[in-house]
Parts: C-alpha cells; sequence; structure tokens
C-alpha cells in the first residue's frame, strides 16, 4: 500500500477512535528481537521498529515491550550479549 492510503487509513482510524470517546495510552509489542534464530530476531526487531513508528504518527508516548533474556543454546554469541547486558557486565 502506498503511503497517500496509509495516511488515509491513519487518519479514518484515529477519527474512528476519537468519535467512540476513546484514547489510546500505548502500543505495544511483543516479539523477541533477541531470539537466538537471527532471521526471526530481525523480523522482531523491524515489527518493534514499526510499532515505534506508528506511535508517533498516532501521538501515543507509551510502547510496551517484553524484556528479559530470550531461551536458546547458553553457547551461542546472542546469548552471551545476552547475559552480559542482563548481569550488568
Amino acid at each position: 500500500m502506498n503511503q497517500p492510503q496509509n495516511a488515509k487509513r491513519l487518519k479514518e482510524f484515529k477519527q474512528a477512535i476519537d468519535r467512540r470517546g476513546l484514547v489510546m495510552s500505548a502500543l505495544s509489542c511483543h516479539g523477541n528481537p533477541l531470539h537466538p534464530d537471527e532471521k526471526i530476531a530481525l523480523q522482531h526487531h523491524a515489527a518493534f521498529l514499526d510499532t515505534v513508528a506508528l506511535a508517533q504518527r498516532l501521538d501515543v508516548n507509551t510502547l510496551i515491550a517484553f524484556g528479559g533474556c530470550p531461551a536458546g543454546d547458553p553457547k551461542s554469541p546472542r546469548m552471551e550479549r545476552c547475559r552480559s547486558g542482563c548481569s550488568g557486565g
């Protein structure tokens, strides 16, 4: 879908929320950008970035996401980076 169509759909979405007297207080994105499978990790990271961009366009200031280390091979480089970040060292 091209940008003008996206802009029109976003405007219609905002109007539908406003008509109902609702307020969107947050968006939620629950992927796992630290997934041990790099392809899945990249897809989840892209979804997170898309959610951030949508929040900006909707003037939503809160984004809810998971935190913590992923499951996976404890010897993998991704897990080592996570362990270092999770343990503060």
